[in-house]
């Protein structure tokens, strides 16, 4: 498999935002990554199925859903999602983390510094 350099730069990315999450941020992302389950699924509970989720259409997309991952909350977030983005993105956040591989790379990149204790 070839990683994209789209990918990449989210795994860049999610690296370098664990850096200043707290660790009850980092862990609820990954809980909540972790804990989708869809029956049947082949890539159930990974940071693929999550985004595919998210970007389905019938959701918000995955810029959103990574926000209320973080934060643990369920409400609207307006503004708040856009502090999350921009200070990473700038000007095209919405789209740049709402792109699937972008997403996933985000996800894999902010979570790989847990470990299993």
């Amino acid at each position: 498999m070839t990683v994209s350099d789209t990918y990449k730069t989210g795994q860049q990315h999610g690296q370098e935002w664990a850096k200043s999450a707290t660790v009850k941020e980092v862990r609820r992302l990954e809980r909540r990554v972790r804990n989708l389950v869809s029956v049947g699924h082949p890539d159930s509970g990974t940071p693929g199925e999550f985004v595919g989720v998210c970007n389905n259409g019938a959701n918000s997309g995955a810029a959103i859903g990574i926000w209320a991952a973080i934060t643990g909350r369920r409400d609207h977030p307006g503004q708040d999602a856009r502090d999350l983005w921009e200070p990473i993105l700038v000007d095209e956040w919405f789209d740049t983390a709402n792109d699937d591989e972008y997403a996933c790379g985000f996800i894999e990149g902010a979570t790989e510094c847990l470990t299993d204790d």
